[in-house]
């Protein structure tokens, strides 16, 4: 049931920022420091997550991990769909550089 809640949401985050309106790509003086960690976010979702190659053999471990780095990239507090108990248990905030 956990795992299921994670990918979740993962995809959440990939659909709100690919299909965001709101976010002037054109005009990058113009997003905020956030909108941009949810594009980086969702960039790096996308080439590492999603794009997983037929011949590479991923364990679901991996890719829970994977996952749980992908959402370090993103502050604690906008993961507001994962409880407390779990986000104490398995999130680790990542320096910009790292993922």
């Amino acid at each position: 049931m956990l795992k299921k809640k994670i990918i979740n949401h993962l995809h959440v985050f990939q659909i709100s920022i690919l299909h965001n309106p709101n976010i002037p790509v054109a005009l990058p003086s113009q997003v905020s420091d956030m909108d941009k960690k949810y594009i980086k976010f969702g960039r790096a979702f996308e080439e590492k997550f999603l794009t997983q190659g037929k011949n590479e053999n991923r364990t679901i471990d991996d890719t829970l991990n994977l996952g749980w780095e992908l959402l370090g990239m993103l502050p604690k507090s906008e993961l507001d769909r994962v409880s407390d108990k779990t986000l104490e248990k398995y999130y680790r905030p990542v320096e910009d550089e790292e993922v």
